[in-house]
C-alpha cells in the first residue's frame, strides 16, 4: 500500500534531481564533472528514499521526514550550477543548509528527537553555521565573482565588505 505523500514527495525527488543533473551538465559557463553530478543525485535521493522508508515504518518519528528534507535541501544545493540569478543565490545561501539534516538525523537517532540539551544546542550551532553566518557571509559580498567567472550576480549581496565576509565564512 503506496500513500499519496510517498507518491507526490517521490516524483518530486525525481523531478528535482532530474532538473539539478539538467543544470549541472547543460550549464555552458561552468562544466561538471559526471561524478559531482552522480554524487548530488546519489546524496539526494538516497536521504529522499531512506527518509520516506522510515517515515512510512515509524510515523510518530522524526528522522523520515527530516531524511526527506535533507535531500530536497540537498537538491537545492546544487541550484548554485544554475545561470538563473535566483536559483544561483538560492543555491548557494542554503549550499550547506542540508547538513543541518544530516546533524539533526545522527543527534536524534533512534528517537528522532533532541532529548538532551546538548543535542539541542549543537544542532543549533549547525543552524546557525551552515544557514545563518553562510546567509550573512553572502549579504557581505563573500562570494568573489573572479572564483566564479561568468557567474550570475548573488541578489542577495547587500555590501561588498570581503574583508567582513571572509571571517564569517571561517567560524
Amino acid at each position: 500500500r503506496t500513500d499519496l505523500r510517498s507518491i507526490l514527495l517521490t516524483a518530486a525527488a525525481a523531478t528535482a534531481g532530474m532538473v539539478v543533473a539538467w543544470m549541472m551538465l547543460t550549464n555552458r559557463v561552468r562544466h561538471a564533472a559526471w561524478v559531482e553530478v552522480a554524487l548530488v543525485l546519489t546524496l539526494g535521493w538516497s536521504f529522499i528514499a531512506s527518509g520516506l522508508i522510515a517515515w512510512r515504518h515509524r510515523p510518530e518519528n522524526r528522522i523520515g521526514p527530516v531524511m526527506v528534507l535533507t535531500g530536497f535541501l540537498r537538491f537545492v544545493a546544487a541550484l548554485r550550477w544554475s545561470q538563473d540569478p535566483l536559483l544561483f543565490t538560492l543555491g548557494h545561501t542554503l549550499e550547506s543548509a542540508y547538513l543541518t539534516g544530516v546533524v539533526y538525523i545522527l543527534l536524534a537517532f533512534p528517537g528522532g528527537r533532541l532529548e538532551r540539551r546538548s543535542g539541542q544546542w549543537l544542532f543549533a550551532a549547525a543552524v546557525l553555521a551552515a544557514v545563518v553566518l553562510n546567509v550573512t557571509h553572502m549579504v557581505l559580498g563573500g562570494h568573489d565573482p573572479a572564483m566564479c567567472v561568468g557567474c550570475p550576480p548573488v541578489l542577495v549581496e547587500m555590501v561588498q565588505m570581503p574583508r567582513v565576509a571572509h571571517p564569517v565564512q571561517l567560524i
